[in-house]
């Protein structure tokens, strides 16, 4: 069985900016990195739509739980470069995380 999320279960990737740079990477992937103060940002892996939004909403809640258990989070950044659609009621539900 492959570990690939299926499409209600879109990928979400934590980044942090890789020291000595501007880039902001995968926290697995780029293991020397830091959180910026106050800001917490999130790749979301794919399309939003009425079908798969309750799940990422349910992620980043929990991201963002996680995330204030280390630093404070004042803001959230989604970083929406691999996404090709959002449907209305998606982007709703995503705006109204609080």
């Amino acid at each position: 069985m492959s570990n690939r999320p299926t499409t209600k279960e879109t990928a979400t990737r934590v980044l942090w900016r890789v020291e000595g740079t501007n880039s902001y990477r995968n926290i697995q992937q780029a293991p020397e990195g830091a959180f910026m103060n106050g800001i917490f940002i999130v790749r979301i892996g794919g399309s939003l739509y009425f079908a798969n939004v309750a799940y990422v909403e349910d992620t980043l809640s929990t991201l963002i739980s996680d995330m204030r258990d280390i630093s404070e989070v004042r803001y959230l950044v989604l970083d929406f470069t691999p996404v090709v659609t959002a449907d209305y009621s998606a982007m709703e539900e995503v705006a109204s995380l609080s």
